[in-house]
C-alpha cells in the first residue's frame, strides 16, 4: 500500500483518525495513535479552542471522532528541537566571530600611529626604491641596444657598483646589496631586459 500524500513511498501505518495510509514522513506519533499532518492540525486546533473556551471565551468546540484529542508530543518535540538547534547555531556563529576578532586583534595589535620621523623614513625608502627601479630600467635599455652598461649607473643607497657578469652570450647586471631595499635579489639580463625584484 502507498502513502496517500506521497504515492512513491510505501505506507507504514494508517491514520488513527481518518484511516488513510501514510508514510514515515507523514506519520505523527502520539501516546497511543498515529496521525497524518491534516489530523494533527485538527487536533491542535481543537485543543486551542478548548483552552480558549475554558478561559471564558465562547467558541464552538471542534472535535475529531475520538472523544479525547490525541497528544502529539512528536510534533512539539520537533519544533522544540528546531528552536534549540537554531540557538546552538547562533551561539556557534557568535563564538566564531569573537574568536576571529580576538585573533585579528592579537595578531595585528592595537592600532598604531606612525610618528613624523617614521613617515619621513618610509618616504625616503620609497624614493630610493623608485630611483633604483629607474636605474635598472636604464640598464635594461642599454642591454637591449647591445651596449655594455655603464658602471656609473648604480643605485644611490649602495656605494658599491653593480655586479656585471657574463654567461655565454648573456650579460647579467645584479644589485650588490638588494637587502638595503628589502629584496633578496635585484637583477636584469640581456636575454630578458626586464628588471627583476625578488622579495
Amino acid at each position: 500500500m502507498k502513502c496517500e500524500y506521497h504515492p512513491a513511498a510505501d505506507a507504514i501505518a494508517d491514520c488513527s483518525n481518518c484511516h488513510i495510509p501514510i508514510c514515515g514522513i507523514c506519520s505523527n506519533y502520539g501516546e497511543s495513535d498515529v496521525l497524518c499532518d491534516r489530523c494533527v492540525d485538527v487536533v491542535l486546533t481543537a485543543k486551542l479552542v478548548d483552552e480558549q473556551s475554558s478561559q471564558g471565551e465562547v467558541h464552538k468546540k471542534f472535535r475529531i471522532e475520538n472523544d479525547e484529542p490525541a497528544e502529539t508530543p512528536h510534533k512539539l518535540t520537533l519544533e522544540e528541537s528546531i528552536e534549540k538547534r537554531e540557538k546552538w547555531y547562533m551561539a556557534v556563529v557568535i563564538l566564531g566571530c569573537l574568536y576571529i576578532g580576538f585573533t585579528l586583534y592579537s595578531t595585528l595589535g592595537p592600532a598604531s600611529v606612525l610618528t613624523q620621523q617614521q613617515i619621513a623614513a618610509e618616504e625616503v625608502a620609497i624614493d630610493q626604491l623608485n630611483l633604483c627601479v629607474m636605474v635598472f630600467w636604464e640598464i635594461a635599455e642599454q642591454l637591449q641596444n647591445n651596449q655594455v652598461p655603464d658602471e656609473s649607473l648604480a643605485c644611490a643607497e649602495s656605494s658599491d657598483p653593480n655586479i656585471i657578469s657574463r654567461v655565454a652570450d648573456d650579460i647579467i647586471v645584479t644589485h650588490p646589496h638588494p637587502e638595503l631595499l628589502g629584496y633578496t635579489e635585484i637583477f636584469v639580463r640581456k636575454s630578458n631586459p626586464v628588471p627583476v625584484f625578488i622579495l
